[in-house]
Formats: structure tokens, sequence, C-alpha cells
């Protein structure tokens, strides 16, 4: 009995003396997996465009320290990746060797996770960096038949599916999808201790919910972002999430404040390649406050440092921002050249919501010409490929230009019909400032046919919702519309 107790509580020690010792293993290797994260997050290399695993860095690190290489692990944190590759394949990881070297030298390591993954097919991790790799090259054929692979196995694989499947359903405007997807995607990234991950999913779902008109959501999700960004002493984020805020800020007329987080995104920013990207976001905030001089001064460089260090992806942003500037400057030759050239990108890149939004500026910039036919050629064209394809782009905007033009051939029915789609679409999307514009538009298309009383009804509708919606403009152009039918009555 007494031989039976003392048996008993040696095993109990020797199990405590293990638990305690895992619990200390598991510490150790936490705490030198967050170390070289936030090291690796501080070299020039690792951008916020840049491939990321957490999954692979932290396996890594365990590995590594397993096989007691702190030398390898604290080469790999001054960005000497090369040797713990090599290491990692002499061991037989040959896929962690790959995942490390994605961060580094994408390219290569993508040609190399082809031909591996064709006898590992079952490795979830390398799929979802074989997708990331693929979104990260705009090839979205590609990504689609990678996220089609990975199931439900590995959660960090998983989240990076959600994680992406959102981006695409974004850009098919699926709002809901997306959100719902990032918002599972967080859980799961926040369980793997996915923290680089975890921070980007909470600065898309900012996207999405600014998108969507919910900008007190969206300011909570770039505010958490950023703070997660903040703990991992990663400037790009925290220079993103603050240009995200800025932009936030300026789509609510919030001027003061959205100067605020640009100018705090500017001091941070030690990088003159990012430098484009906040000047892009920053020249929104003198377009909306109409001082043009200010923004054109800033596309202007946001174009010469795009041109400068090759990022054709942040050129066309820049050429499209300029585009619908020249529209409001009323040089639509100008408008017109600029469209065309962010087309030409948006093409190569597969960006389809942003090759429609450059169409539809050049359909524009043709109305404005007074070159109509051609207007109408392109908005046909644009209305053709929406029906064939999902996206972000407002058709409604389409149905609306049509509108304008046909009310410039003078036919008046054509035209009230094509106003009335417009609104119908508007109305089913909640924007309601285009909702009170097709309004007006409906209005002025009775009224050159000689409906007089339908007209007074739209314009009374139209300047109800202007009001509401603080639209000075509109208020004025419709208040003036009703003085000028009062007056010939």
């Amino acid at each position: 009995m007494i031989y039976f107790v003392y048996t008993f509580i040696a095993l109990v020690t020797i199990l405590s003396i293990f638990s305690i010792y895992s619990f200390y293993v598991k510490i150790t290797t936490h705490h030198f997996y967050t170390l070289t994260l936030k090291r690796i997050l501080r070299l020039p290399e690792i951008n916020f465009q840049n491939f990321f695993s957490s999954n692979a860095l932290r396996r890594t690190v365990k590995f590594l320290l397993k096989k007691n290489q702190k030398n390898l692990l604290l080469q790999l944190s001054l960005g000497k990746y090369l040797p713990c590759c090599v290491f990692l394949e002499r061991k037989g990881k040959k896929d962690l060797s790959l995942l490390l070297l994605a961060h580094f030298s994408p390219q290569q390591a993508l040609e190399n996770l082809q031909i591996y993954i064709k006898n590992d097919y079952r490795n979830e991790v390398v799929l979802a960096a074989l997708a990331e790799l693929y979104f990260l090259k705009s090839d979205f054929s590609k990504l689609s038949l990678a996220l089609q692979k990975i199931s439900d196995k590995d959660q960090f694989a998983q989240a990076k599916k959600l994680y992406f499947e959102a981006i695409l359903a974004l850009q098919d405007g699926d709002m809901m999808t997306a959100s719902e997807n990032l918002l599972s995607a967080v859980k799961l990234f926040k369980k793997q201790r996915a923290y680089l991950e975890e921070a980007k999913a909470f600065q898309m779902l900012g996207v999405t919910y600014r998108a969507s008109g919910l900008f007190d959501v969206s300011q909570f999700m770039f505010e958490t972002a950023r703070k997660i960004y903040e703990s991992l002493s990663y400037y790009y984020g925290i220079i993103d999430a603050l240009g995200n805020l800025g932009m936030l800020m300026s789509l609510q007329n919030r001027f003061e404040e959205a100067q605020d987080y640009f100018d705090k995104a500017l001091q941070q920013n030690a990088c003159e390649a990012y430098n484009a990207y906040l000047y892009n976001h920053k020249s929104l905030l003198y377009f909306f406050q109409r001082d043009f001089t200010k923004c054109e001064s800033l596309l202007e460089e946001a174009l010469m440092i795009n041109r400068e260090y090759h990022d054709e992806v942040g050129l066309a942003f820049s050429l499209e921002l300029m585009a619908y500037l020249k529209k409001e400057q009323k040089r639509p030759q100008d408008s017109l050249l600029f469209a065309e050239e962010a087309e030409q990108i948006h093409q190569k890149y597969n960006n389809f919501s942003a090759l429609l939004e450059s169409k539809y500026v050049q359909a524009t910039a043709f109305y404005e010409l007074e070159l109509f036919d051609r207007a109408e050629e392109i908005s046909r064209e644009l209305l053709q490929k929406t029906s064939q394809k999902q996206s972000s782009f407002h058709i409604a905007n389409v149905y609306n230009l049509l509108g304008l033009i046909y009310i410039k051939k003078k036919d008046f029915r054509r035209a009230k019909s094509l106003f009335q789609q417009s609104l119908s679409l508007e109305q089913k999307n909640d924007r309601n400032k285009a909702v009170a514009s097709d309004y007006y538009n409906i209005a002025l298309a009775d009224l050159m046919a000689g409906y007089k009383e339908q007209a007074v009804e739209s314009l009374k509708k139209s300047l109800e919702i202007a009001l509401a919606n603080d639209d000075n403009d509109l208020v004025n152009a419709t208040q003036e519309k009703l003085n000028m039918i009062n007056q010939k009555e």
C-alpha cells in the first residue's frame, strides 16, 4: 500500500514537472516567435504588399529552437534568410524552407511551390501560400483554383481562404459575404496567433463597411487594426490604417480629423515609395473640399513617385483620381487621357471593377466633348460587361449617363426610362444623394417633354431628399428649377 502511494506521488511529480516543462517550452517558443515576428516586420523587404505567413514563421521558430539553432534565428531576424532556408531543406522541411523564401523572394518561391504542391497536394498551408502569391500577382483564376482545394482541416489555411474569398466578394460588390467571411477569418487568425493577418482582416473589414456606408463600424475596424499594428511595431500597417482613417473622415466631410490622420501617417512614413499611397488618399481630402489646386499638386507628386518606383497598381489609382479631377475641372480631353492610361493598367492586372470605373470616366469625357455616339457606345459596352460579371461598380451611373445622352438627343421618353432604371438601382443600394439626383433628372426629362405637373412632383421629391442629405448644390438647383416653373405660370 505504501509502495503504491509513493509510486503515485512520484508519478504525479513527474507529470507535474513535465507539464511545467511543456508550459515553459510553449512560453519560450511564443516569446521567440513574437520577437522574431517584430524584427522581421521591421525589415524594408516586408512591406504592406508583400507575402507573409505567421503560420510558417511560428513553425520555423519552433523547429529551429528544437534543433538548438538560435544563431539561425538571429540571422533570420536580421534578414539573412538563406542559411535558414538551406538548414530547413536539409532537415526535410522543404515546405517551410519555400514558405520562408516567399517572404523575401516571392517569384522564386512561387515557381518552386508550384512544383512542390504536385507531390504534397494535401498541404493546405502551402495551398494558402500559393493563393496569396497568386493574389499578389493579380492572377485571380489561379487564386480561385487554389482556394477551392483548401478544406477546413487546417484553421490557418481556412482563415486565409476566408480572407481571400472576402476580397473576391468585395470586388464583385457582395458586401454581405465579404463581411461574414472576414469576421470568421478574424476569429481563426486570433486563435492561431496570426497577429499580422488578424490586423489585415480588420483593415479589410474597415474597407468593406466604408464601402457599405457604415462609417462608425468602419472606423472601429480601422482603429482595431491600427492597435494591432502598433503592438507589432509594424509601421507600414500603422501608416495604412491612418491613411484609411483619413480617407474615411474625408468621405464624411470631417476635414480637420482627416488632415490630422494624414499628417500623422506622413510624419511616421520613412519610405518615399509609400508616400504616393498617402498622397493619393490625401488628395481626396482636397477633392471633397473642391480645393483642386492642392488636390492636383498631391496627385502629381504621387504620379511621379509611382512612375519612379514602377508601382503600376499605385500609378493606376493616381491616374484614375486625376481623371476624375480633370472631369470636375471641366477639362474632358485631359480626363480622357488619364482614364485611358489607367484602363490599360487595370486590364493588365485583371482589376475588373477599376477597369469599369476607367471606362465610365471615358464615357463621361466623350459626353462633355459632345461626342454623344461615342459616349453611348462605351456606356452600352459597360452594360454588357456588368451583365456578364458581378463587380462593385455602380451600374446606376451608366443608366444616368445614358439618360443625359438621350436628353441631348431630344429623346425625352427614352431618357426618362433610363433615369428610372438608375433610380431603382440607387434606391436598392440606399444611395440617397444619387436618388435625389435621379428624381431631378426625371423631372428634367418630363419638363422638356411638356409634362409640367409630373416634373414638379419629381422636383419636390428631389428637394426633400437633397435637404435631408445636406446636398446644397442640388437643393439650389432644384429650388431654382421650381421657381422658374412657378414664374412661367
